[in-house]
């Protein structure tokens, strides 16, 4: 197997290198990945390289997944809410389902999944405080700007 340090990546292995090192990666498991993939081997020179000379684009890939992450599917509290509705609804068909002996699980877990929807429908509360524990000081500073050049 050839080292891509003789090799140059093709579009699908560069972009997969940067996505990977954009999460940040060890070079060890990249090289793992790698292999399983039947790509040519990866020198730990490469995937340094890659990090120096794709800074600026790693940190933009970085800055995209994060955006990603926060604004996307159950870390949005209408998802989370969405999806526990829906395993509420399947519960509540089933809730006065007895198991084997006899016991409701379901009529509980369908409960505890109401409880679970209402705590994500409550405003959350933000308390902020000084360093001691005392109330917290805003002090707003007026800014002056000068219009003589308008």
């Amino acid at each position: 197997m050839q080292k891509t340090g003789t090799q140059k990546l093709n579009g699908e292995q560069r972009e997969t290198l940067l996505m990977w090192l954009a999460a940040d990666y060890d070079w060890r498991l990249i090289r793992v990945w790698f292999k399983e993939r039947g790509w040519p081997e990866i020198a730990r020179s490469t995937v340094h390289g890659y990090r120096e000379r794709h800074g600026i684009e790693l940190e933009e890939l970085r800055k995209q997944r994060r955006a990603d992450a926060l604004n996307s599917g159950l870390a949005l509290k209408e998802e989370r809410v969405r999806r526990l509705c829906e395993h509420a609804d399947v519960l509540e068909a089933i809730k006065w389902t007895p198991d084997e002996k006899g016991r409701l699980w379901n009529e509980k877990a369908w409960r505890e999944l109401l409880s679970q929807i209402a705590d994500e429908m409550e405003p959350k509360k933000i308390e902020l405080s000084g360093k001691d524990g005392s109330a917290l000081q805003i002090v707003l500073r007026e800014v002056i700007q000068d219009n003589a050049n308008d």
